[in-house]
């Protein structure tokens, strides 16, 4: 799977970034931002937030709000990149870490 069109090297750094924890994206761009200057690929903010938008619509991700009033995550829907606000945090799904157990074919 990790050959499909939209897991680019950038995608997996940002899954890897929610791969352990809940996620903002102030983390998540300061983890897969240091990654992507030390494999030396191509990351803007714009990009994570597609990354982001690709992994939760394959089902490798979710979106979350935390509710005060529940005191627990709740997830939000998430269908483009301007959707992704600072407020939201994210985590990798059973799926997604599946992709990331995968070999790299090619």
């Amino acid at each position: 799977m990790k050959d499909d069109h939209f897991v680019t090297h950038l995608t997996l750094l940002v899954l890897n970034a929610i791969a352990d924890d809940y996620e903002d994206l102030e983390i998540i761009l300061v983890d897969a931002g240091k990654w992507a200057e030390r494999d030396r690929i191509d990351f803007t903010e714009g990009g994570v937030r597609e990354s982001l938008v690709e992994l939760i619509q394959a089902g490798l991700a979710r979106a979350y709000e935390y509710s005060q009033a529940a005191q627990r995550f709740e997830v939000v829907p998430i269908a483009s990149g301007p959707q992704v606000k600072e407020d939201h945090w994210f985590l990798i799904t059973a799926e997604g870490k599946k992709l990331l157990q995968e070999p790299i074919s090619g």
